[in-house]
């Protein structure tokens, strides 16, 4: 409707020889369209060049090895296996396996499906739980047209609640401004001055200004290693109170380490590494890394497995390597499979002291080792917390599937008072909705196909660049500096492009409403009417585009908090 206007009353003035204000109105508007649409471009070419959303590898199938191999060397027929928190790289059949996928991009909704052997999936699926094998059978693998990214792009343009009522307000006031200019024209002929009444459509600011402010706060938050999606994100992460943090998602380091080793007797400590090593290959879970690199360093050889399963939801890893059935899990699965540990007793309670997560290794049926490990807490951790209290977050919590003691202590030194242990999927989701159901806006940090429910419950999804595929896909915010002080300038940035976006409303109204006022009483003519209309977008962009002046704090530069 606006436009519609817009380009009558051009037609009107041209028709009356009135050359002068429609070139000058339709310069403005050109001059507002041009701003918006360079800032969404630079967006999308920031954003594009840190965040590849595209799977570049995957795991492809030789015998009974697994190679990381550039999709774009994966040929028609090849066959490649898909492992928990991976996006799937291609299209073709599921031949092994079963699992359940969402779809890859987070503006689709979050519609878990279960796929077994003889489904067809595509490479915009995300892996949430399971392990698939599939066959290729779309031939060769083209980049350049990635869905996932394609999908993406189209995210810059979606609107804030913010400039939806504005819009909506906008588009209400239109035909009472239309009757008004109407009557004009009946009592008085003068064509200029009911064209004058119309210029004050209050939805030419609205359609500029505003996206301009929150595209240039993205811009900012960009150049600072933030990735804020698309509008609604940033007005949300404005919003927030509330901060959940999934163990693993933010809080820790994400680089395990073995701290102690058990070897019941019988066994050896390259035997126990080495088969709990193969079992646990290609598996995203901080314990499989650390046990796996812990191989490595001691120049341990890792064999393959011949073929490997998943229990309870992550509680444990089975699998046949060099004709042994091995299992690597918790205390509390073995407990329930009647695997006796006692003679671990020492060993599991001291680790459970000093804060370590016990991986316990049974080889055929007998425990043959326990490897303790921990997850450091990120030395910023607590420094970003403080600062997060000081922004005015009211709510802070750990939530985590792990023991309770290792998650106290992290906790305790990051400054976290409340902590959940040994809650799994449903439970971190439960949670999440219970902060929601009191009236918190509530952002999840996570890490990986363990806190997918919970960053889907979550009003803002928070995700490190170094989380798994379907967290950093799934997510609303993706902290590529792998920083936690980046979620602290994501959310000041965030409120101060929305508080950007609200100046440019209520001065481009305020100038329409004055407009307004003396066009009726005969005070202004269409050239001030659009200057004063298009004039005031112009003004209120160049103030939303402030964030495009600051640059990143150098080392050493202080900022002092948003009150």
């Amino acid at each position: 409707s606006n436009d519609a206007l817009d380009g009558t009353s051009c037609m009107i003035l041209v028709f009356h020889d009135s050359l002068g204000p429609a070139s000058l109105m339709t310069f403005l508007l050109s001059l507002g369209e041009l701003i918006r649409y360079e800032t969404t471009r630079s967006c999308q070419r920031l954003f594009a060049h840190q965040l590849d959303l595209g799977q570049n590898s995957a795991w492809l199938i030789k015998g009974h090895r697994r190679i990381r191999t550039p999709v774009r060397e994966i040929k028609q027929g090849d066959h490649v296996v898909v492992y928990a928190g991976e996006l799937v790289p291609l299209t073709g059949t599921v031949y092994g396996g079963e699992g359940t996928v969402v779809p890859g991009t987070p503006e689709m909704d979050y519609e878990p499906r279960r796929v077994k052997v003889g489904d067809f999936v595509n490479h915009d699926l995300l892996l949430t739980e399971g392990k698939l094998y599939i066959r290729n059978e779309q031939g060769a693998i083209c980049l350049l047209s990635d869905p996932v990214r394609d999908k993406q792009t189209r995210r810059w343009i979606q609107r804030t609640r913010l400039h939806k009522r504005a819009l909506h307000s906008g588009h209400k006031a239109v035909l009472p401004m239309v009757s008004v200019a109407t009557l004009i024209f009946v009592f008085t002929r003068d064509i200029h001055r009911a064209l004058a009444a119309i210029t004050f459509d209050f939805i030419t600011g609205v359609k500029i200004a505003i996206p301009t402010a929150v595209l240039s706060s993205m811009y900012n938050a960009g150049t600072r290693g933030i990735v804020i999606r698309n509008a609604m994100s940033l007005e949300k992460l404005a919003d927030v109170d509330a901060i959940v943090f999934a163990r693993g998602g933010g809080l820790t380091s994400l680089e395990p380490r073995v701290t102690d080793i058990f070897i019941k007797e019988g066994y050896t400590l390259d035997q126990v590494t080495r088969l709990a090593a193969a079992a646990l290959q290609r598996f995203n879970h901080l314990g499989a890394s650390s046990i796996i690199s812990y191989a490595h360093l001691n120049k341990i050889p890792v064999p393959e497995r011949t073929e490997s399963s998943i229990i309870m939801n992550g509680a444990g890893v089975s699998a046949k390597v060099e004709g042994h059935l091995v299992l690597v899990a918790s205390t509390s699965l073995l407990r329930q499979q009647g695997v006796d540990i006692s003679a671990a007793h020492d060993f599991l309670d001291k680790s459970l002291k000093n804060g370590y997560t016990r991986a316990c290794v049974v080889i055929d049926g007998q425990l043959a080792g326990v490897i303790a490990y921990e997850d450091p807490v990120r030395e910023e951790a607590g420094d970003a917390v403080a600062a997060l209290k000081r922004l005015g977050i009211k709510e802070f919590a750990v939530v985590t599937s792990g023991g309770e003691v290792a998650v106290q202590k992290a906790a305790k030194i990051a400054g976290i008072d409340k902590v959940y242990a040994r809650a799994g999927s449903e439970e971190q989701a439960a949670i999440v909705k219970e902060y929601k159901r009191k009236g918190m806006r509530v952002a999840v940090i996570g890490h990986d196909a363990a806190n997918t429910l919970a960053l889907e419950q979550a009003d803002v999804a928070v995700s490190l660049e170094t989380g798994a595929d379907i967290a950093k896909h799934r997510s609303d915010v993706v902290l590529t500096s792998n920083n936690l002080n980046g979620l602290v300038e994501g959310i000041e940035i965030a409120r101060k492009g929305m508080r950007l976006a609200r100046e440019s409303l209520y001065a481009t109204t305020a100038a329409n409403v004055s407009g307004l006022m003396l066009s009726f009483f005969d005070k202004a003519d269409f050239l001030h009417a659009t200057l004063i209309n298009n004039g005031s977008v112009i003004l209120a962009t160049a103030n939303g585009m402030r964030p495009l002046l600051d640059r990143p704090q150098e080392d050493g530069d202080v900022e002092e908090p948003l009150d």
